[in-house]
């Protein structure tokens, strides 16, 4: 979803939190890229969600078909073009990485509402 600079934090069900201090599952990947760096959809597919959460920041969320969603977090900004029920084509731009002490995109799989390794997806 990409370019990427390095993995900084893969999936697992137990990680320590780096800003909660405690022990907590990681339902996602974090790709390490610059702020501003371009976030791309991995697959065409319909916006369902597009806003800000506490833990998420700003925030994407796209349906792939019936079986699989793709989540981005911690952009900095969205495409202007991009609004729920917009369709995306795999590689279009929706948003860009946001700024922070260590500048990441965390990317999500859901398989229905379980969360899956995105790795072999990769």
């Amino acid at each position: 979803p990409v370019n990427f600079a390095r993995i900084s934090s893969r999936f697992t069900t137990k990680r320590f939190h780096p800003v909660l201090k405690k022990w907590r599952s990681h339902k996602g990947v974090d790709y390490a890229a610059k702020r501003g760096t371009p976030v791309h959809a991995s697959g065409d597919g319909k916006v369902i969600f597009k806003g800000k959460s506490n833990s998420y920041g700003r925030y994407i969320k796209i349906q792939h078909g019936s079986k699989y969603t793709t989540l981005y977090a911690h952009l900095n900004s969205y495409n202007k073009h991009i609004g729920v029920g917009k369709k995306v084509k795999q590689g279009q731009t929706i948003g860009t990485v946001a700024p922070g002490d260590t500048p990441n995109v965390h990317f999500e799989v859901r398989q229905g509402t379980a969360s899956v390794d995105p790795a072999p997806f990769l």
